[in-house]
Formats: structure tokens, C-alpha cells, sequence
């Protein structure tokens, strides 16, 4: 009768190499299958983990081109205020009356059929006025140069000997079309701080839209701390005149 071996339940691992010893490892059943599931469990994670990137970087795609188109049609409503805000300047300049029948032409379609009465509401003082600065602007020289480009040469007196100024000039550009508010320019040349005399040199670009020959004025506002906004209007000279 041949003797009954008893079933193992632990699985053995044979290290063998050629510069060493055999080596034994004994692991269970039980651990070898909860290493088993270990893996299984980790490639589960790395799959969810990859599926879900993918997903969420889909997303942020979609949300970064969402607010490039937003921006964009913003920017475009920013220029159509723009321009609707140098044509109303204009005609204000030009024909106040037109400027007053298209207002109220605006204004009956706006109103609603049946406007409720508004309440009666305590009159609100007005402000103040501000002072006029005491500023002159001498030898202006505005010059019209190749690409689209306008070089500007003033200076900037201050007639009130009591004290500085300090401000900043905004430039705009007049066409048949309408006033064109210049951006390319830069901000530094026109940053002014000054007791009694600057000189002011600049070169900026047209507006988008505005070509050299169109222009025939650039305005020069001024605006200092405290004071009421001044302005001149000069012309533009060729370049070689």
C-alpha cells in the first residue's frame, strides 16, 4: 500500500545562478493570489487614471477655445462702441442737428410702449467744475511717415508758476469717417511730470482701419491731476514738407 501524500498548499521558487547558490522561496497560495489581484487592481487604477485625463484635457480644450471666441467677440464689441462713440463725437462736431434727430430716433425705439413713471427723487447737486490748467502747447510738429506711422513733436509749458503738473496726453486721430482713439503708442512718451517746461517726442501707429492719407488732424488731450481735461487739434503734415 502505497502511503498517501498530503496536498501542499505553498508554491516554491527556484533562484539559481551560476556564480551562487540555489535559493529557495516558499510563498502561499493565498498571498500569491492576493499579489495577482494587487496587479490586476493597479492596471485598473492606470487605465481610470489614463481615461481620465484624456477626458478632463478634452474639456479644458473645449474651455480655453470657448474663451478665445469670447475674448475676440468682446474685443470686436469694444471697437463697434468705439467707433460708435467717434461717430457721435463727430456729428456732435459737424451736424448737431442730425446727431439730435438720430437720438431721438434711438430714443422712441428704445422706450417701451407703456414706461412706468418714474419717482420723484431729490435733485442731485452737480459737481464743481475743475479748473482749467494753466498749459500752452508750443511748436507742434506732426508728421506723417511711412507705414502708417506719425511722428509727434510739441512742448508742454506749464504758465502757472505755483506748482507742477502731472498727467498724461491721450492722442486720436480725425478722418472723414470719424475720431480714431490711438493705442499703438508708447504710454512712456506721454506720461508727463513737469514744473515748467517738457518736450515731448513720440512716434505710434493708426489705428486699425485708418490709412495715412485719411488723416487730416490729430487731437491732443491733455489730462492733468486735479484739472479739466485740455485739448488742440493740429494738423498733419506730410513727411518732406
Amino acid at each position: 500500500m502505497k502511503p498517501v501524500s498530503k496536498k501542499s498548499n505553498f508554491y516554491s521558487v527556484l533562484v539559481m545562478r551560476d556564480d551562487d547558490d540555489v535559493k529557495r522561496f516558499r510563498m502561499s497560495a493565498f498571498w500569491l493570489k492576493l499579489l495577482l489581484y494587487f496587479f490586476l487592481l493597479l492596471l485598473l487604477v492606470a487605465a481610470g487614471a489614463s481615461y481620465g485625463l484624456h477626458y478632463y484635457y478634452n474639456r479644458y480644450q473645449a474651455a480655453a477655445g470657448e474663451r478665445n471666441r469670447l475674448t475676440q467677440e468682446i474685443a470686436g464689441y469694444k471697437i463697434q462702441a468705439e467707433r460708435l462713440v467717434n461717430l457721435e463725437e463727430w456729428l456732435r462736431q459737424t451736424d448737431p442737428s442730425r446727431l439730435s434727430a438720430v437720438s431721438e430716433t434711438v430714443g422712441e425705439v428704445a422706450a417701451p410702449a407703456s414706461a412706468p413713471a418714474a419717482p420723484a427723487e431729490d435733485p442731485v447737486p452737480e459737481p464743481a467744475p475743475l479748473p482749467q490748467p494753466g498749459l500752452k502747447l508750443i511748436e507742434p510738429k506732426i508728421t506723417l511717415t511711412g507705414n502708417n506711422r506719425i511722428r509727434l513733436q510739441l512742448e508742454l509749458t506749464n504758465t502757472d508758476s505755483n506748482g507742477g503738473l502731472t498727467g498724461k496726453i491721450n492722442l486720436q486721430v480725425a478722418t472723414a469717417d470719424g475720431i480714431f482713439p490711438v493705442t499703438n503708442v508708447a504710454q512712456g512718451d506721454l506720461r508727463f511730470q513737469i514744473s515748467r517746461m517738457k518736450r515731448v517726442r513720440t512716434v505710434f501707429g493708426l489705428p486699425e482701419g485708418v490709412s495715412g492719407p485719411s488723416v487730416t488732424e490729430v487731437r491732443v488731450e491733455v489730462l492733468c491731476d486735479g484739472y479739466a481735461p485740455y485739448q488742440e487739434n493740429f494738423p498733419v503734415e506730410a513727411q518732406g514738407e
